[in-house]
């Protein structure tokens, strides 16, 4: 015979869960976490091994995500440590650990940043925007895509400007673009994708082996954004030649003194270049180079000022084809 839900009883309140995490381990084996573990905290979280105890209060006032876990949760004995409820979650541990120095900040309190400051990892953006957007943190979220914007431009006085505007350490890594391809995607913020994608084929090959996040997992492209890269690889190639006869063309200035003399110089700098940079990436700014050649062959100020104003004008060129080349629809594509 059915029971009605009437006649039943209350429900038990059960520990909550993320949808993805894991199925929980004994609570005894948990290791916990020497930055988040608050004597005075009245919720656990558990990632992977590593239990965080923090104040549920500011928790769910952040976060719909953590109001709704924190509110089903209950420090049945079954479930609970040291009194207070467990909520296991899918995240990793580090990427835990840089949410939670967002909302619940211990060192680093700052209202103002110095414009040379890099107070940022890339890891730590990445996880901030990943974890901001499954737990609907929108402040943080935005945040760390405008601090990400400053590399991975839709602009290109921003592409152009100086790294030492970045408040970030930007990897080495040309594969850390994939992870911005990610998060672009993730968020719906597509005008990342161009500089992105471009970030990535500077690495050639190197790209297929993926990102590895913080964590250890590895992030790969899928399969249609992998034809969009190399297909724009190749097309950039392509465009290397013209690009750089645009640059160190065999036309002096016009406000030259010595235009015999620079006439040679330039033929001379054109077929140097290979030597110097063999393998363009179209968008890298050539100052130095030209500086380089410009005083190794004996070249004019004048002509050598020329050939700056070329590689600005070529590399804008490139800049506002990005989406094109591959084959990326970007609403207002910001080309100036």
């Amino acid at each position: 015979m059915n029971t009605s839900s009437a006649d039943s009883g209350p429900a038990r309140k059960r520990t909550r869960y993320d949808e993805d995490a894991p199925q929980p381990q004994g609570l005894a084996d948990l290791i916990r976490d020497k930055e988040f573990w608050l004597d005075d905290g009245s919720i656990v979280l558990v990632s992977q091994k590593t239990a965080f105890k923090v104040y549920k209060g500011l928790l769910a006032a952040q976060s719909p995500v953590f109001a709704d876990m924190v509110a089903t949760a209950t420090p049945d004995p079954e479930h609970s440590l040291e009194g207070c409820p467990v909520v296991h979650l899918s995240d990793s541990p580090e990427d835990l650990r840089h949410f939670l120095r967002a909302l619940l900040p211990n060192t680093r309190r700052c209202i103002f940043v110095e414009p040379a400051e890099v107070p940022f990892t890339f890891m730590q953006l990445s996880a901030l925007v990943r974890l901001s957007h499954k737990y609907q943190v929108e402040d943080i979220q935005s945040q760390a895509i405008a601090i990400l914007k400053k590399c991975f431009s839709d602009n290109f006085r921003d592409w152009n400007a100086n790294e030492s505007c970045i408040p970030f350490a930007v990897p080495e890594n040309p594969a850390a673009g994939i992870e911005v391809i990610h998060l672009a995607r993730l968020t719906d913020t597509l005008k990342l994708l161009p500089s992105a994608f471009y970030f990535c084929i500077t690495g050639g090959s190197k790209v297929l082996d993926g990102w590895r996040r913080e964590d250890g997992t590895v992030v790969r492209l899928e399969v249609d954004d992998l034809k969009k890269l190399f297909s724009g690889y190749g097309k950039l190639q392509r465009m290397a030649n013209s690009f750089i006869s645009s640059i160190y063309t065999l036309t002096p200035s016009q406000r030259c003194d010595t235009r015999s003399k620079c006439l040679v110089v330039l033929l001379a700098i054109q077929k140097a270049y290979p030597e110097v940079h063999p393998e363009p990436s179209l968008l890298d700014k050539l100052e130095q180079v030209i500086e380089y050649l410009r005083e190794r062959h004996g070249l004019c100020s004048a002509c050598g000022e020329m050939l700056r104003d070329n590689e600005k004008e070529a590399r804008f060129k490139v800049w506002k084809s990005l989406p094109t080349l591959f084959e990326l629809t970007i609403d207002d594509w910001e080309s100036e």
